[in-house]
């Protein structure tokens, strides 16, 4: 079975799939530069995590928080460029208000940071903000397939 880890962006990138500025054009841990018909893009991807023991017991309980990024791709050639990312993170944060979904993976999450970077060191000039959020989620230890409720 899949890291807990794998299976959470996984579910998060199908979260995002569809959204109105972006839709179908969500890629996971994508590293190669995008096409111009692939902008705007999101992209999905996990970042530290964070682990702590919540249990004495055998097996010890781990309470982790892990960092998911939701890079946000435009074309900075364009006008607005900053506007679509605005738009793009409104749009995922109103699917990732908690409460709004439900997960079996998925004990909290909560936004934590956007910050924004304009890119020209490559053929394509992109503006690029990232969302991120903390997730939290709970294994047995030695057991990173399988979430804990």
């Amino acid at each position: 079975m899949a890291h807990v880890r794998t299976q959470i962006r996984d579910l998060l990138a199908t979260r995002v799939t569809g959204l109105e500025t972006c839709g179908s054009r969500v890629f996971k841990n994508r590293v190669k530069p995008l096409q111009q018909s692939d902008l705007p893009a999101i992209n999905v991807s996990s970042g530290d995590e964070q682990i702590d023991r919540m249990t004495q017991n055998t097996p010890r309980r781990l309470g982790r928080l892990m960092q998911v990024h939701f890079d946000l791709i435009a074309d900075a050639d364009s006008d607005g460029a900053a506007d679509t990312l605005d738009t793009i993170a409104a749009e995922i944060e109103a699917v990732m208000l908690e409460g709004s979904w439900s997960s079996a993976l998925i004990f909290n999450v909560t936004p934590v940071s956007l910050t924004e970077s304009y890119d020209g060191e490559g053929r394509k000039v992109v503006a690029q903000s990232r969302l991120t959020y903390e997730v939290e989620y709970h294994t047995a230890e030695g057991s990173a397939g399988s979430v804990l409720a």
